[in-house]
C-alpha cells in the first residue's frame, strides 16, 4: 500500500510540479556522475602516475634448488587468472655449464609458442620453436650461438636427444626447447612472468605463494610494489567523495522535495484523517523520494558507465582499472544514505505538525 501511494505521488507530481521535478532529476543525476566522476579523474590519476614509476613488468624468483617437473602441476593453476594480461613465460635452467632457456605463452589450458621472443629473436637457420611443439611435446631444440650446420643434428640434454630445429646468432650460448619436452630433471635457475599489462597485486601473490609452495626456503622472490585499485583509490577518498557531494545533492534535495510536499499539505492532511499515523505519512513520501533517487542512480550508472567512463580510460590510459563492482557500490550507497538521512530529517520536521494545524494550512 505504502509504494502505491508513493507511486501516485510520483505520477501526480510528475504532472503537477514538472518543473520542480525537472530541476531535482537534473540535480541529482549531475551528482551521481559527479560522484563517479570524480573518482574516476583521481583513482586513474594515481594508478598513472604509479604506472609511470614501474620500470619493469615482470614478477620474476630465483631458485637455489629445484627441477623443472616440480612446476609442472601447479603452473597451469597459477596461469590461469593472469593470462589475460600476461605475454609470456620465461623458464631459465642449467644443465652442467649449460644454459637451458624456455619461452612459452599460455591460453586456457594450451601451451603456445612466444610471439615477443619469436619476433625479437628469429632464427638464423632453420625455424624457432612452433606452437605444435609444444603441443607434442617435441624433443627439440633451438640453439644459440656462431656454430653454423648443426641443424637436424641430435644434442643430448642429460639422458635425453633433442633435435636441432633452429640457430640464432646473438651472442650468448644457450639452448632454447619447449616447456612440454622431456625436462623434468633440468636444474631449474628463475622463473619469470612477462605482462602485457601491468600485473595485479593479487598475481603477485598467487605467484609468491606458488613458487614458495614449491620450493619453500631455496626460492627468492622479487620484491613487487605495485598497488591494487582499491589501495591506489582509499577507502577513505571514496567515502570523501561520495559523501561531500552526497550531502550537497541531499541538501538540494530536501529544498526542492520540501517546497514540492509543503504544497501537498491538504493531501496530508487527508491522509492523516484517514488513520494514516504520522510514520505512515513519514514512510510515504521517504519511499517516494528513495525511489526517484534510485532511479535516477541506475539512469546515472548507466549513463556513466557506457559512456564517460571509456572517455577517461582513453585519456589516462592506465593498465589499472580503478572501476570494479565494489567501487561503484560502495560510491552508489554512501550517496543514497546521505539522501535518506537528509530527507527523514526534513520529513520528521515536516510531518510532526497536528492534522488540525495542516488543514488551516492548507486552506491557505
Amino acid at each position: 500500500m505504502v509504494i502505491k501511494l508513493a507511486l501516485k505521488n510520483i505520477k501526480n507530481s510528475i504532472v503537477e510540479f514538472s518543473r520542480e521535478y525537472s530541476l531535482l532529476i537534473v540535480s541529482q543525476l549531475v551528482a551521481v556522475i559527479s560522484i563517479f566522476f570524480a573518482y574516476g579523474i583521481f583513482g586513474s590519476y594515481s594508478a598513472k602516475m604509479q604506472e609511470i614509476d614501474i620500470d619493469s613488468y615482470n614478477i620474476r624468483a630465483t631458485v637455489e634448488v629445484g627441477k623443472v617437473g616440480q612446476l609442472r602441476e601447479s603452473l597451469p593453476e597459477m596461469l590461469e587468472g593472469m593470462q589475460d594480461r600476461l605475454d609470456y613465460v620465461f623458464i631459465g635452467g642449467f644443465l652442467d655449464d649449460m644454459r637451458v632457456s624456455m619461452y612459452f605463452e599460455y591460453d586456457n589450458g594450451e601451451y603456445k609458442s612466444a610471439d615477443t621472443t619469436n619476433k625479437n629473436a628469429p632464427a638464423d637457420e632453420g625455424r624457432n620453436i612452433s606452437d605444435r611443439d609444444l603441443r607434442d611435446g617435441s624433443n627439440v631444440v633451438c640453439i644459440s650461438g656462431d656454430i653454423e650446420g648443426m641443424i637436424g643434428y641430435t644434442v643430448d640434454i642429460g639422458d635425453t636427444g633433442f633435435q636441432v630445429i633452429g640457430r640464432r646468432n646473438i651472442g650468448a650460448n644457450y639452448l632454447e626447447i619447449p616447456f612440454t619436452a622431456e625436462s623434468d630433471d633440468l636444474e631449474l635457475f628463475v622463473i619469470s612472468l612477462i605482462f602485457e599489462q601491468l600485473p595485479k597485486q593479487s598475481d603477485y601473490i598467487m605467484f609468491r605463494d606458488t613458487m614458495e609452495g614449491l620450493f619453500g626456503d631455496e626460492v627468492i622472490v622479487d620484491e613487487f610494489k605495485l598497488k591494487d585499485a582499491d589501495e591506489i583509490i582509499s577507502m577513505k577518498s571514496i567515502i570523501v567523495i561520495s559523501v561531500a557531494i552526497g550531502i550537497v545533492s541531499a541538501l538540494n534535495t530536501c529544498l526542492i522535495y520540501g517546497y514540492i510536499i509543503s504544497r501537498r499539505k491538504k493531501q496530508m492532511a487527508v491522509y492523516g484523517i484517514i488513520g494514516a499515523a504520522k510514520g505512515i505519512r513519514l514512510l510515504i513520501n521517504e519511499v517516494e523520494i528513495m525511489l526517484v533517487s534510485a532511479s535516477i542512480v541506475v539512469i546515472g550508472f548507466i549513463v556513466y558507465r557506457f559512456g564517460i567512463e571509456k572517455k577517461i580510460v582513453e585519456v589516462y590510459a592506465s593498465s589499472v582499472s580503478v572501476y570494479g563492482f565494489k567501487s561503484y557500490f560502495i560510491m552508489i550507497m554512501l550517496y543514497m544514505i546521505c539522501i535518506f538521512v537528509a530527507t527523514y530529517i526534513m520529513l520528521n520536521l515536516v510531518t510532526s505538525r497536528r492534522l488540525t494545524d495542516m488543514l488551516r494550512r492548507a486552506k491557505r
